[in-house]
């Protein structure tokens, strides 16, 4: 959330207070800060940053300038001016995560990353239903999974091909699929969920897609480019 108004602060105490009484205001609940804030300065720009959690251990981040008018857009990259936090990203996000992760469990994954696309699009309304907030600001999820290095094409088919199949059918959300092995895209599909959009793939086309991945060059990115910012679970 963000705010436009007067003067927030003149040392790091005040700073503290202030971000603690903005969020309470905003959420209607209680806040801890976390860890050591930090008073930083950019573009003769005065800004106070800090982590912050609420009574079930979510945590999110806010910056506070030191003069709310304040244009951070060239400072933290927010985009925003005056008070910011990703409080709403955060809870939105976990939201999403919980609804679709009974999905990927008991899968033969080395790893997977579930993000939301659209978590920006969140309000100060934590009301919402993952549902919800999906078809009210038209968000979509990203899938990320890591296989096992040095398996066969059929290996890799047979472990995509009913996954997908599970995604297109327990849960309604529009979605893309990456799949990773031996630091290379095996596999990616974009699901639309919509009349006009046949989500159907048979495991021929997969398998074929799977050998066209394993005899290509597309790299993999790096794990911290997978994860999403705001919300990873138990990591």
């Amino acid at each position: 959330m963000k705010e436009k108004t007067s003067q927030n602060y003149t040392t790091k105490e005040e700073a503290e207070k202030a971000a603690l009484v903005f969020l309470e205001k905003e959420y209607q609940q209680k806040f801890t800060l976390t860890g050591e804030g930090t008073l930083e300065s950019a573009k003769n720009i005065q800004y106070f940053k800090t982590k912050f959690k609420d009574s079930d251990g979510l945590e999110a981040e806010i910056t506070l300038p030191q003069d709310k008018k304040s244009d951070l857009g060239d400072v933290v990259d927010s985009g925003v001016a005056g008070t910011s936090d990703t409080y709403s990203q955060v809870v939105y996000t976990k939201k999403a995560r919980d609804a679709v992760e009974p999905l990927f469990r008991d899968e033969p994954f080395k790893k997977y990353f579930i993000t939301l696309e659209g978590a920006d699009y969140a309000k100060n309304d934590l009301s919402l239903s993952a549902d919800e907030y999906f078809n009210h600001y038209q968000a979509e999820y990203s899938f990320f999974v890591i296989l096992k290095d040095d398996q066969s094409t059929d290996y890799y088919a047979k472990i995509i091909d009913p996954f997908y199949q599970k995604l297109i059918t327990k849960q309604a959300n529009n979605f893309g699929l990456f799949i990773y092995a031996n630091k290379k895209e095996l596999f990616s599909i974009s699901y639309v969920n919509s009349k006009g959009f046949n989500p159907q793939k048979s495991y021929e086309e997969i398998l074929e897609d799977v050998q066209v991945g394993m005899s290509g060059n597309q790299p993999q990115p790096e794990e911290r480019w997978l994860r999403s910012e705001y919300y990873n679970g138990d990591e």
